[in-house]
């Protein structure tokens, strides 16, 4: 855990961190005017903010904003302690220290935000096209339903920003839609995710985009490590659909995933797309397994040289799903899951395969230092 105490002196801030170095690895910055911009650096887990000063409280919305992932603890010097407990509460701070209580006040506020930072038991998948039309939504939509378990909860997740159509392929209304949750920031919780959400007849609960573009909200790549964190702690399985395009949104779902999979088909311009793509996701490479190719509308037939290709990608082809494109697009056509439509269809048998061996063949994990080392690169934290 990485933790920024900002504001106060450096005597009194040394008199409060040195006895928590075994706890968390924490920085001083004495002057609240370099707050925003450290911050935006060292992306920390946890701020430390002396809000003595009520310009402190004018910076805490912004900050929130801007990275909803990093928690605030509001430190309390010589301000009226009772007064700052309300104004804590309402600009969403995490905790309130008093530091005349000294370390051990904040060594109890940072034990209990890392208590609830290893709730996170759920397992999120990140789909990425090769490029435009290889049925990424509707194979993630499908994989979801497919690993839908009695009392395993999944989610599908729409990052196909401004063209995505996870909700309206379904036939769901995506209201509250993806945007509501993201604006929530740190008020964002599991309980709120999985209370909330628009859910499917079949139980595949779905974050969907609002087909009005005006209501979209420009979004980061720190609101979805935030997001998906969230989702993890309210659902078993978390499916994110990115599109095709690489972009801050998608590097940062692919960065945060457990597992990677690459959409491609048995075109030229696919297999090159996702070379391309599997190169851009070098960076985000966590474990030789944790990104692999998914064959959709394959053919027995195939004149590719898939050995040749995996070789040249650096992944291995995990798993293929046939090309029954008559009950799929009668499927889209009527807004309906394959599973419900056509369950005998060979593309539907594929997919529940494909969720089978997901549920017994987790993505081995990575530690909690690789991966926030390869989320800092990204930019992400």
């Amino acid at each position: 855990m990485r933790v920024l105490i900002s504001g106060l002196n450096e005597r009194a801030a040394r008199r409060l961190a040195e006895p928590l170095a075994s706890l968390a690895q924490i920085d001083l910055l004495p002057s609240l005017r370099h707050t925003v911009i450290t911050v935006s650096k060292q992306r920390p887990d946890v701020l430390v903010l002396l809000v003595d000063d009520p310009s402190a409280w004018e910076l805490i919305p912004h900050l929130r904003s801007v990275h909803p992932s990093m928690r605030i603890i509001a430190l309390v010097g010589e301000a009226d302690v009772a007064k700052s407990a309300r104004q804590a509460d309402v600009h969403g701070c995490a905790d309130l220290v008093g530091v005349r209580a000294g370390a051990d006040d904040l060594r109890r506020a940072l034990q209990m935000l890392a208590k609830r930072g290893r709730a996170s038991v759920g397992e999120c998948i990140a789909l990425l096209g090769g490029k435009g039309g290889q049925g990424t939504t509707t194979l993630a939509v499908n994989l979801a339903a497919g690993l839908l378990r009695p009392k395993q909860r999944t989610v599908v997740v729409d990052l196909h920003l401004y063209l995505g159509d996870v909700a309206s392929s379904i036939g769901v209304q995506p209201r509250p839609s993806l945007n509501y949750f993201l604006r929530k920031g740190d008020q964002l919780s599991a309980r709120l995710l999985a209370e909330a959400a628009p859910v499917h007849p079949s139980k595949l609960t779905v974050l969907g985009l609002e087909t009005d573009l005006d209501q979209i909200d420009p979004i980061g790549a720190d609101a979805i490590a935030h997001l998906v964190k969230r989702l993890k702690e309210a659902f078993r399985w978390v499916v994110l659909d990115c599109g095709s395009n690489i972009n801050e949104v998608t590097l940062s779902a692919c960065a945060t995933a457990d597992r990677r999979l690459l959409v491609v088909t048995e075109q030229r311009a696919a297999v090159e797309g996702a070379m391309r793509r599997a190169a851009a996701l070098l960076q985000v490479q966590t474990h030789p397994d944790t990104t692999s190719l998914v064959v959709n509308r394959a053919h027995e037939d195939s004149k590719l040289d898939w050995p040749a290709v995996e070789r040249a990608m650096g992944c291995r082809v995990y798993d293929r799903v046939a090309n029954d494109w008559r009950a799929v697009a009668t499927a889209h056509d009527r807004h309906a899951l394959l599973q419900d439509h056509a369950p005998r269809s060979q593309a539907t048998r594929d997919i529940k395969r494909l969720a089978d061996r997901l549920h017994g063949r987790p993505a081995p994990s990575s530690s909690p230092g690789q991966r926030r080392g390869l989320l800092q690169r990204l930019g992400v934290g």
